[in-house]
């Protein structure tokens, strides 16, 4: 679904004065960019192995590069703390600088 179209659906069914943030939502979707417009696709965190390798795959093979704010949601558990985290996402992926984001990807 276009991501436009889902935020305006999603905020006209809900209530009055609530307002709807991505931020809410954060371990239930990935957002895909296409050379043409952003698309929203639910991918649930209890979608995921408790395997942290089987994970790790799991997420590369679904989408080939993540920010650190999209993954974390989807690696958070497996961690005890923010230095962990980083380096289990470190363990798995490589990352690299673009445009001043930086990304993350599949080691090879």
């Amino acid at each position: 679904m276009h991501l436009g179209e889902f935020l305006e659906c999603w905020q006209q069914s809900a209530p009055k004065p609530m307002t709807t943030s991505l931020d809410d939502l954060q371990g239930l979707f990935l957002i895909e960019e296409t050379n043409v417009s952003k698309l929203i696709e639910y991918f649930s965190l209890d979608q995921l192995s408790e395997n942290i390798d089987e994970r790790m795959a799991l997420l590369f093979k679904k989408k080939a590069r993540w920010t650190m704010s999209e993954i974390k949601c989807y690696v958070d558990d497996l961690a005890e703390d923010a230095a962990s985290l980083i380096t289990l996402i470190s363990k798995h992926s490589r990352s690299y600088l673009e445009n001043g984001q930086r990304y993350f990807c599949l080691k090879k």
